[in-house]
């Protein structure tokens, strides 16, 4: 966790040390999808390994099922699927 915003600052991006993955809902207001781009092109244009993925229409906290007028299964699934395959690609 922190700010994406930040991300998207050269003094952040530059100190980046790992691979960054992160699922974001396009509907969501406090990290607009314009936000996860800025932050992407900045940390790539540092040589940093990053993906980001703005799911349509998603709310923020899509992925929380307990919290039936946000979740999102559809797009919670692949979010999840591409969190495994970023695990598997990493971390192993």
């Amino acid at each position: 966790y922190g700010s994406v915003r930040d991300l998207a600052t050269d003094e952040i991006a530059s100190q980046v040390s790992v691979p960054l993955m992160g699922n974001f809902g396009e509907a969501d207001g406090g990290i607009p999808p314009d936000v996860v781009q800025a932050a992407e092109q900045m940390l790539k244009q540092h040589g940093k390994t990053c993906d980001f993925y703005v799911f349509p229409d998603a709310p923020h906290a899509f992925f929380n099922d307990t919290r039936p007028h946000i979740y999102q299964e559809a797009a919670s699934k692949a979010a999840w699927e591409r969190t495994l395959g970023w695990f598997r690609q990493y971390l192993q």
